[in-house]
């Protein structure tokens, strides 16, 4: 058996035993959180998407899991919901860089440039010495300007 498939026979098992440990007790918060990410790298996005939910309807969820939901959306070209979760992420963790390069570029993906600029002069006026943010408001100014 290779590595790959070796690492993929993991994953269901690792998503078997959280499915698990949910029927015995559904009030294991961690194990929804774990299952969705299991399910987002095994490419089962509406299953993660699901899981990630059932966790932040308790829980806040920390950066990378905002992260995680919001690609899982985009995956299924739901590019709305992504950038909804992407705006919840800057909400919580205003000072996570990475929200506002992926809202930028949902947003330029669906023609809202004027949005993604915005989005961008924004987060460069918070983090004047981050690069990436400087990068993407030069590289999107002459979208328009």
């Amino acid at each position: 058996m290779g590595l790959i498939q070796e690492q993929l026979k993991n994953i269901e098992i690792a998503i078997q035993a959280h499915q698990n440990a949910i029927g015995l007790d559904s009030q294991l918060l961690d194990a929804y959180k774990e299952l969705g990410y299991l399910c987002g790298i095994s490419h089962r996005y509406e299953a993660a998407i699901v899981n990630y939910e059932k966790y932040l309807a308790t829980e806040q969820g920390d950066a990378y899991l905002y992260m995680s939901l919001a690609v899982c959306y985009k995956q299924l070209d739901r590019r709305e919901k992504a950038i909804e979760v992407y705006r919840l992420g800057i909400k919580y963790y205003p000072e996570f860089i990475e929200f506002y390069l992926r809202l930028s570029l949902n947003l330029q993906e669906l023609d809202r440039i004027e949005e993604a600029i915005e989005t961008v002069d924004r987060s460069v006026e918070s983090f004047p010495e981050n690069i990436a943010l400087k990068i993407e408001q030069f590289r999107i100014l002459p979208i328009v300007r």
